[in-house]
């Protein structure tokens, strides 16, 4: 799929690159399995370089695992997030329904070395520039529904402008 012909749906984003998916679900009723592959290539959201994407996971029982990868390579490393997980996660496929059940171990750990500070502008929409690297680690850890979560940031080089808000 090209993701120019997502635009219609995100009116005024910038969409550049191309996926792919699988999903398969298999066994019999309250006995499924499912795996999922997700690929991406030069992938660009608004002025954010995605480069290339790679998410696998399964479910089994009542654990979702996934692997991800981003980042481009060359000329030099951008977006380069690796991350794992094992979740706990109950999924009903008739009707579908799913939720997380208590006291179950979670695990997810999620870092970056070149993570391009203009994913703030995407996630903080009173950034108005970003620039630079800023590496950074997430991991959430122990048991539903209240696990440890951390997240560990530098700014390496890094400019930010934000947009000025009214006093009353």
């Amino acid at each position: 799929l090209y993701l120019k012909e997502l635009e219609i749906f995100l009116p005024g984003t910038v969409l550049e690159g191309t996926i792919s998916s699988s999903l398969r679900v298999s066994g019999a009723p309250g006995a499924k399995t499912a795996s999922m592959n997700l690929a991406g290539r030069d992938l660009v959201y608004d002025d954010v370089v995605i480069g290339a994407l790679n998410l696998d996971a399964s479910h089994k029982g009542e654990r979702l695992r996934a692997n991800l990868t981003t980042g481009r390579l060359s000329p030099e490393p951008l977006n380069d997030i690796k991350a794992t997980a094992s979740i706990p996660l109950r999924i009903n496929w008739s009707p579908p329904r799913y939720f997380i059940p208590d006291n179950q171990p979670i695990s997810v750990s999620c870092s970056s070395d070149h993570l391009s500070a203009g994913v703030l502008e995407l996630l903080l929409p009173f950034f108005d520039t970003a620039e630079g690297t800023i590496p950074a680690k997430l991991t959430v850890s122990g048991t539903t529904p209240d696990p440890d979560i951390s997240f560990n940031t530098t700014l390496k080089d890094t400019e930010i402008t934000v947009t000025p808000t009214e006093t009353v």
